[in-house]
């Protein structure tokens, strides 16, 4: 089973666009995004890797999108017994060290772990992964 790898770009920091911001921003709204890639057919060895704008990337059974290590907070934390209610529990118990208001955050459990256990506990933006996925989508390319 193949397995292709997309290497999201990391998200433009507010000083990196500098004074040129909405110049800056209508330029890469305009050229397609190009992303990063590496296929596997065995979740073991690497066939072929290169650089593609979404509607060219290859083909392959799976896809992973790897999110940038600066677009990402790893917390470890006791997650709560909550269920269905699993997100909304471990937003109120993340929110005081998290910098956004937690609606406008991803958060992704190791996986396996259960309301009870301490686990390892990814946050992200959840605007900027969306704007890949539906990029992603938009080429017919389906992350797993």
């Amino acid at each position: 089973m193949s397995t292709l790898l997309l290497f999201l770009p990391p998200r433009t920091r507010l000083r990196a666009l500098g004074r040129t911001a909405p110049a800056a921003e209508a330029s890469r709204t305009e050229a397609p995004r190009e992303y990063d890639w590496a296929l596997t057919p065995d979740g073991r060895q690497i066939s072929e890797q290169g650089r593609a704008a979404p509607a060219r990337l290859p083909a392959a059974d799976s896809v992973v999108a790897v999110v940038a290590e600066s677009d990402v907070s790893w917390r470890r934390v006791e997650l709560p017994r909550a269920g269905r209610q699993m997100r909304a529990a471990l937003a109120g118990k993340l929110e005081d060290v998290v910098l956004d208001d937690a609606e406008a955050l991803h958060f992704a459990v190791e996986p396996d772990a259960v309301g009870g256990d301490t686990a390892w506990v990814a946050i992200s933006s959840r605007a900027g992964l969306a704007e890949h996925l539906a990029e992603l989508e938009a080429a017919q390319v389906f992350v797993d």
